[in-house]
This record gives C-alpha cells, structure tokens and sequence, in this order.
C-alpha cells in the first residue's frame, strides 16, 4: 500500500523543469504537503513499521538538498515516534513480565479489583526484530545527511536524538554500542 502511493507520487520527489522554474513558496508547500504523509504512517507491528519509514526514506534521499529541507525532518520526528513507541512495547512487555510474576506469588483473594481501561493504541506484544539503536543509527544518518546544508537543522535534530536517548534510558546501551 505504501509502495503504490509513494510511486503515484513519485514525479515530486525529483527534480526537473517545472520545478526548476515553480514559485518558492508553492514548491515549499507542495514539499510540505508530501512530508505530512510520513506522519500518516504507522503500523502496530515496529517492524512493519520501520519498513514503511524507509520506502520514504529512499525516496526522500533522490531529491536534492532543497527538497530535503523539508521532506527529512518530518521523517527524522516519524522514526522518533517508531522510537518511543518500541520504547512503549519494551516497557509494557517488561511491565507484564513483573506483573505476571508477582500475582503469581499472591494470594487470589489478596489481588484488588482492577478496571482497566483501553484509551491509548494498542500496544504490540508480539516479537519483533527492530532495536533502539537501529533507530538511533538512522536518525543520525539522517542529520548527517542535511548538515551539509543546513548546520543549524542539523543541530537542533541532534538536540532531538540526545531527549529521545534520555526519554527512552537507553543511555548506557547506546554508550556501551558506540
């Protein structure tokens, strides 16, 4: 599904004469307009996930520097959000496991009624091969790729990359991986 729209759009990821020759500011929200389906994306499964992040990715990395500008961010924040949600899943995993261990331990008659209501989206209990760093290692491929032109983007994003480190505490894996 992602594949056929990306290919349906497939004429504004490249550069050729009518674009050359488009108004800035239609070009900059024509770019926008493009970015903003990354954030549409998202899947339960993380690995489903981080493949429809990188048949954009592959695309958004054809276009020149000044397409870029605008199509990247909004891919760089896309796998901040595939970052937080493993994060989610790691942790409800790890939640259950200590839940589960500990009702085992009490007694039946010992346990509090618990109404539990489901307001967030589902969270993916199954297995998954994605790690936090493969994530970590594709946001700073993509900073690198727009510092050449814009240092202070870039900047800011690696700003971005040290909150989602501190957020998710994977602090002494991502220390101990470099």
């Amino acid at each position: 599904m992602i594949t056929q729209i990306v290919t349906f759009i497939d004429p504004l990821f490249k550069e050729d004469q009518s674009t050359v020759d488009m108004d800035p500011h239609e070009f900059r929200e024509e770019q926008e307009l493009v970015s903003r389906l990354v954030h549409l994306v998202i899947h339960v499964n993380p690995d489903v996930y981080w493949q429809q992040l990188e048949v954009f990715k592959e695309r958004f990395y054809q276009g020149n520097a000044k397409r870029q500008l605008h199509n990247l961010p909004p891919l760089f924040f896309s796998y901040i959000k595939l970052a937080r949600y493993v994060n989610k899943c790691k942790n409800s995993v790890d939640y259950e496991a200590t839940e589960n261990e500990e009702t085992e331990t009490e007694a039946p008659e010992a346990q509090p009624n618990k109404k539990i209501y489901n307001l967030k989206k589902k969270i993916f209990k199954g297995e998954y091969k994605l790690s936090f760093e493969q994530i970590l290692k594709q946001l700073k491929e993509i900073v690198e790729k727009l510092a050449s032109d814009h240092h202070e983007l870039a900047l800011k994003l690696y700003l971005e990359i040290i909150l989602i480190i501190n957020e998710c505490d994977h602090t002494k894996e991502v220390i101990q991986s470099y």
